[in-house]
């Protein structure tokens, strides 16, 4: 399905935020970090537009970091939000908010990714609503140009289509994700012009159930990815084992390679495990995920590090708090800067955001913790042009009153200092702006030290189920697939808000 859209109806929609202010509150900055390998914090902000918002991913454009999230006043009335800020100070510089008329319920928009002719953004979304994915195309400033619409190519009955990835190719698109008909999961890549018309469409490893959940560019035209695969069965008694894969796609989206992984189990067995995210190295690819144990009672950050090929390097799990999960990870100087989120149980009602710097054999260097509210998440990094990184996610007020009650995130470490900010004399009001307040400095955590563990001898995993962490539990076939998209998107953090939990 396409719904294709005129410019001036969709101007008219994201203009709504044009008046507000983007300012950012601002955290405390603690003084340079002891260790001179460890990266300073530079400034650690806040923003919000509504009652409810968020920040999921992100990246680095003309001296600002812009950030792809949702805003909205309520449960069911979240809109897609882009948002800049200054790369240097954090300072807001404007916002957008992103949606389609024509639509009952907004999309929940999973990635960002530059415009291949470098004027503008493509973010894609799920709408769950109609069972499609949306991708749109805007301009340097969220002004959107076209929206178009993809539906699960199912032969027998409605299926739905999830997008969790977007990879920018020469004259296009490539959208990544997982089609749910009946009980078949089925990993999909669809290439699509620079237009958004659909050219191909791909189905994945067609004799396993299998998700597709991030890609980047291979730097020849071509693609590599990070999923799951689980043996297809009808026996409602048996649950197959889940493995990790990295694959290699071609411009024509054919599979070049695949290698299978799963992470050292130590003799005991995973419930769920996930690689939620990838990045090109110097020499391969990075992934980090997830290791949920049989009882649900703990979680690992799973850390996979694979040559050119998908050969196997590193394979190890990180344990910094009982409930620990990864979703982010970029190239750092002879390793690895990771993000997540980190809980004390599966029941805390609190949870600190984590940013980890690991070694080329992902032994630990440093890490910290970093709060703004009850609940944080730290969702995706981005290495950043003056040798920094910047951290987004999300942070959930404990108060159901509070208000506004989640905020779009960002910390920035390393890079260029921020500037001395000079109080703005009374009277001179032509922009409102939050006013900063303190939080408490980040938290120096236990520097993970895990073992190696050889890459040819997989362990046996039970396939992913939810979690309480999850929102919902029986999502159906397979991995437990509404667990997936609550690792990246605000639409689950909307409905848990919305129950009050």
């Amino acid at each position: 399905m396409t719904k294709q859209l005129t410019r001036r109806r969709l101007l008219a929609s994201v203009g709504g935020l044009a008046g507000l202010a983007l300012g950012g509150t601002a955290g405390a900055v603690p003084s340079r970090a002891d260790s001179t390998d460890e990266l300073p914090v530079r400034w650690n902000r806040t923003y919000a537009s509504n009652t409810l918002n968020s920040a999921v991913t992100a990246l680095e454009r003309d001296g600002q970091y812009v950030a792809l999230g949702a805003t909205g006043p309520g449960a069911d009335e979240t809109t897609g939000w882009l948002f800049g800020v200054d790369a240097t100070s954090g300072e807001g510089q404007w916002q957008t908010r992103v949606e389609n008329p024509d639509l009952d319920r907004q999309p929940s928009f999973q990635r960002l990714v530059e415009a291949p002719d470098g004027d503008g953004f493509a973010l894609v979304g799920i709408q769950l609503a109609e069972g499609t994915a949306a991708l749109v195309r805007t301009g340097p400033e969220g002004e959107v140009d076209w929206w178009e619409s993809y539906e699960a190519a199912t032969d027998t009955e409605e299926g739905t289509l999830f997008s969790s990835s977007l990879v920018p190719l020469e004259e296009g698109y490539v959208l990544g994700g997982y089609s749910i008909a009946g009980q078949t999961i089925d990993a999909v890549a669809i290439r699509v012009g620079a237009d958004g018309t659909e050219q191909s469409r791909t189905t994945l490893f067609d004799d396993e159930q299998s998700t597709m959940l991030h890609a980047v560019p291979d730097g020849e035209g071509g693609l590599v990815g990070v999923g799951q695969l689980q043996e297809r069965t009808t026996a409602t008694d048996e649950r197959p084992q889940v493995r990790g894969v990295v694959f290699r796609l071609a411009a024509d989206l054919t599979v070049q390679w695949s290698q299978e992984f799963t992470p050292p189990a130590d003799g005991g067995e995973f419930r769920t495990t996930q690689l939620a995210a990838v990045t090109k190295t110097a020499d391969g690819y990075a992934a980090v995920g997830r290791a949920v144990s049989q009882s649900a009672e703990s979680s690992f950050g799973w850390v996979l590090v694979v040559d050119d090929s998908g050969s196997g390097r590193v394979n190890r799990l990180l344990e910094p708090s009982q409930f620990t999960s990864l979703t982010g990870v970029t190239e750092a100087a002879d390793g690895l800067t990771v993000v997540g989120q980190l809980r004390e149980s599966v029941t805390a009602q609190s949870a600190t955001g984590w940013v980890a710097e690991l070694d080329e054999n992902g032994e630990g260097r440093w890490s910290k913790e970093f709060s703004r509210a009850a609940v944080n998440n730290l969702t995706d990094v981005v290495a950043t042009s003056d040798d920094g990184v910047a951290a987004v996610g999300t942070a959930q007020a404990e108060s159901q009153d509070a208000d506004p009650r989640t905020q779009g995130w960002v910390v920035k470490l390393g890079g260029e200092p921020a500037p001395s900010v000079t109080p703005t004399p009374d009277g001179n009001t032509s922009t409102p702006t939050p006013t900063p307040t303190d939080t408490p400095e980040p938290t120096v955590t236990r520097t993970p030290t895990p073992t190696p563990t050889p890459m040819t001898t997989p362990t046996r995993t039970p396939p992913a189920t939810e979690t309480a962490t999850d929102t919902t539990s029986g999502s159906g076939p397979g991995f437990g697939v509404v667990g997936t998209l609550a690792t990246l998107g605000i639409g689950a953090l909307s409905r848990r808000i919305s129950r009050g939990e």
